[in-house]
């Protein structure tokens, strides 16, 4: 596996080339370009705003400032896994044209979405330190160690997903089916509080909930990262990391033959 890593980040210049290519075909002769990508997650938040704090009415400070805290990361991991799982099976051509580790489309399909969440987080922490009170500076040094432990995640889930999207085919839809349960399934939009007891045990195995609560410390709650979360969440992703690479190396020599 390690060998394979290696081989993999030796494509790093192609890597690099893929991103930058994937960006420039998704915003070429856009008249908004990057803030199309703002405009679905704040779409979402205006509604979300109105629903919550005036229908719903739940009973948190700065509702909006603890929404956008937890939106925007999941904008960018539910985008990522859906992109990314797909990029095998939009690439095939190109994977029987040349050779190159195929996991090449994977990590560039993932790093494309990276690029576009760096600049909404550099966006979002405007808002917040002109608009909130409660973020600081300091906390801020470990906003991209949590983005990595995501990242991780993503790559690690997107693998056994790419696999299954080469061999079965009606995998889109079913994925686009589990992406809006596990949205609704991860505190995003309602506090963790809420969840009766009972069940909070069974909340805390979504590798999302962490993540969430890690960066509603930093951005919401103006807070250093619990470290138990912190070291669950790294932990959690770096085994799906690793049980997902290992699923994709034992399918991946037959995607030639179905794709």
């Amino acid at each position: 596996m390690i060998s394979q890593i290696l081989e993999t980040m030796r494509y790093r210049e192609m890597i690099k080339n893929m991103v930058i290519r994937d960006l420039k075909v998704k915003y070429q002769r856009s008249l908004l370009g990057f803030l199309w990508t703002l405009l679905n997650p704040l779409l979402l938040f205006v509604i979300y705003i109105i629903v919550f704090s005036q229908v719903v009415r739940l009973e948190i400070p700065h509702y909006w400032a603890f929404l956008l805290s937890g939106l925007f990361a999941w904008n960018f991991f539910a985008q990522s896994i859906v992109t990314a799982s797909n990029a095998i099976r939009y690439n095939a051509n190109l994977t029987t044209r040349i050779y190159f580790p195929q996991e090449v489309l994977i990590v560039s399909s993932v790093l494309s979405k990276l690029v576009e969440f760096g600049l909404e987080l550099f966006i979002l922490l405007g808002i917040f330190l002109i608009f909130y009170p409660k973020i600081y500076l300091l906390n801020l040094f470990f906003l991209p160690v949590v983005v990595l432990i995501q990242t991780i995640l993503i790559i690690g889930l997107v693998f056994p997903l790419s696999c299954l999207m080469v061999f079965f085919k009606d995998m889109e839809h079913i994925l686009s089916l589990l992406m809006t349960g596990w949205f609704f399934l991860t505190p995003i939009f309602y506090p963790d509080f809420l969840i009766p007891t009972v069940y909070l045990k069974y909340f805390e195995l979504n590798p999302m909930f962490d993540l969430i609560s890690l960066y509603r410390s930093l951005l919401y709650q103006g807070e250093l990262p619990d470290v138990i979360q912190l070291f669950r969440s790294c932990s959690v992703s770096i085994l799906f990391f690793l049980v997902g690479y290992n699923i994709f190396n034992r399918y991946k020599a037959l995607f030639a033959e179905v794709a």
